[in-house]
């Protein structure tokens, strides 16, 4: 496999929105993710929480309706 051409450090890495999310998951939901595939894991296992925390993470405005995911 060939070497990446860059490589963000740690600073960067920490300051992205995925894992101020994943915090924002732990304090709401109590869930450990501390990288995008175990984000990725935990959504596909609990989808309606995932959209519901991502919906209110985003601010969006609007009516989250009682439906299916």
């Amino acid at each position: 496999m060939p070497e990446p051409l860059w490589t963000p450090d740690a600073e960067r890495v920490s300051a992205t929105e995925i894992l101020r999310f994943c915090k924002y998951l732990k304090d709401r939901e109590g869930v450990s993710l501390n990288t995008g595939a175990q984000l990725r894991d935990w959504a596909e296992q609990d989808h309606a929480a995932f959209w519901d925390a991502l919906w209110d993470f985003c601010g969006v405005i609007g009516d989250k309706g009682d439906g299916p995911v």
